[in-house]
């Protein structure tokens, strides 16, 4: 029984040692008390501009249990995870955070769940230690507006970290779409699932790489991705613009008739109407313009990652 552990990783030569340190010593212990038989760790470089790479071919070197996926730049985590699920050879896999906030030492206990049957094993974030308020309110609104949009239950609060059985890794292979929000797309696939939650440390070392730029764009991506309910939206706020448009008509048409000496208040309320629908219209604009934005680049059928090398592999 073997596991495949992907680790996604962008400028995180702080920490990378510590990390092996302690993934050896809970990988090692699984061997011990015989919960697997093999193991492998699968780095997925994403463009480092640091010693990352430097660090992952040393300890590479030293371990042909340790591979590495190097990226020609840059791809995103989403796509890094790709393509560790592309690469891992277990019977399971898990994928977790290079920064140590996902505590390598919660592994054994998601592989006695998945003895049990359990296909995925999501772990929840029951607190998030050095995380601010705002990161930690946005998370918490967007978890419950994506699963009100879609018909999705992704578990709420929980992120990359977590364990998937071979029959999911071997459903997302054959998945090419280019956007992919990979919380969503491993539910998708159905099967047993269990959720188990965790205090979620703060990061070990270094600085989150997750921006609000990029939690913002993980977001749309997750909505656009799963759901058209955005689109019927845009329906909605034009027959909300065409009822009020009609309302503000007859009350002007009943005030020429019924008080034609009353001069009507004009440019604060047409320029209140002219705004408030213009903005309807950009808005709507845009939203449809993210949906046909996204056909146009699955249609180029380009490739979702560039390696420039591997190891190990």
């Amino acid at each position: 029984m073997k596991i495949s552990i992907v680790v996604p990783c962008f400028n995180e030569d702080k920490v990378i040692k510590e990390l092996i340190e302690r993934l050896k010593e809970t990988l090692t212990i699984c061997l011990d008390i015989k919960l697997i038989t093999k193991y492998e760790i699968i780095f997925i470089d994403d463009g480092s501009s640091d010693n990352t790479l430097l660090l992952l071919r040393s300890f590479s070197r030293d371990d042909e249990r340790i591979k590495v996926v190097s990226f020609s730049r840059n791809f995103g985590q989403q796509i890094a995870i790709t393509a560790g699920i592309d690469a891992a050879d277990g019977d399971a896999m898990v994928i977790m955070d290079a920064d140590l906030q996902d505590p390598p030492e919660l592994i054994p206990e998601m592989i006695k769940e998945w003895n049990k049957g359990y296909k995925i094993i999501h772990m929840k974030r029951k607190q998030r230690i050095g995380e601010s308020g705002l990161k930690k309110f946005t998370a918490k609104i967007f978890y419950r507006l994506l699963n009100k949009l879609t018909t999705v239950e992704i578990p709420l609060d929980s992120g990359d970290f977590k364990l998937l059985d071979k029959e999911i890794i071997l459903y997302l292979r054959k998945l090419t779409e280019h956007f992919r929000f990979m919380r969503g797309l491993e539910v998708l696939a159905g099967f047993s699932q269990l959720t188990l939650e965790y205090d979620r440390p703060a990061r070990f070392a270094g600085k989150p790489k997750y921006s609000f730029l990029k939690s913002f764009k993980l977001a749309v991506d997750g909505i656009t991705s799963f759901s058209s309910k955005p689109l019927k939206m845009v329906t909605v706020l034009g027959i909300i613009g065409i009822i009020s448009s009609f309302i503000l008509m007859a009350y002007a048409m009943m005030s020429k008739i019924m008080l034609p000496n009353r001069i009507l208040p004009g440019w604060t309320s047409l320029l209140i109407v002219v705004v408030f629908f213009s903005s309807i219209q950009l808005f709507s604009l845009g939203l449809i313009g993210e949906y046909i934005g996204r056909i146009y680049e699955e249609v180029k059928g380009r490739p979702l990652y560039v390696i420039k090398d591997k190891i190990n592999l």
